[in-house]
């Protein structure tokens, strides 16, 4: 049996599952303080013995496994959830398995596993919901860097420029007044683009 946690900014969802990807039970919670919501975790899967847990979390997110800090939310909007780290909570109250990453990467993943890009090698997943969020899965590997700020498209895919982010305001920028964008950055920007591989 094993645990999940999709860590939404505006959400918390957690369940628990069995070897063949069976939901057996999960619960659904608005995000509030750190102490209130990772104390609804920890009593949903107080109830259950699990072997091991995913999490997919919003961010800015440490995902560098070898960082003291991984699994930790650095500079995000949400103040109280600023340097807040998931997987030490947890840690608390269960000594099992568990990876963290940012919650795109995840529904990356799950996509790749059980939805739309079943039986591709590379896909691309966008979010547009509390914040704005880019996975990707390159030759069946998430595409990642360092940290949550690592992910960029632009003159390495094909010598094409479609969309490069130097953080999450430039995105933001992009999605609300695209003709600042583009003299701000220098060149067009598309409300909508397509990504091929």
């Amino acid at each position: 049996m094993f645990g999940a946690i999709e860590a939404g900014g505006t959400k918390f969802v957690c369940a628990v599952g069995d070897d063949d990807y069976h939901i057996i039970d999960f619960i659904e919670f608005p995000t509030q303080s750190p102490k209130e919501t990772m104390d609804k975790v920890k009593g949903f899967f107080g109830r259950y013995n699990i072997t091991s847990m995913g999490i997919g979390s919003f961010g800015p997110l440490d995902i560098d496994y070898h960082s003291e800090t991984y699994g930790c939310i650095t500079t995000t909007p949400k103040v109280q959830w600023r340097n807040f780290n998931i997987l030490d909570s947890l840690k608390e109250t269960m000594d099992k398995p568990m990876v963290i990453h940012t919650d795109v990467t995840m529904a990356t993943l799950g996509e790749a596993k059980f939805g739309a890009a079943q039986g591709l090698s590379n896909c691309i997943y966008v979010t547009i919901g509390t914040g704005v969020g880019v996975g990707a899965i390159i030759n069946d590997q998430p595409l990642q860097g360092m940290s949550s700020f690592t992910f960029r498209y632009g003159e390495s895919l094909g010598g094409r420029k479609l969309l490069y982010c130097t953080s999450f305001n430039d995105i933001y920028t992009h999605l609300i007044t695209r003709k600042n964008y583009s003299r701000w950055r220098g060149y067009e920007a598309k409300a909508n683009f397509t990504l091929r591989i």
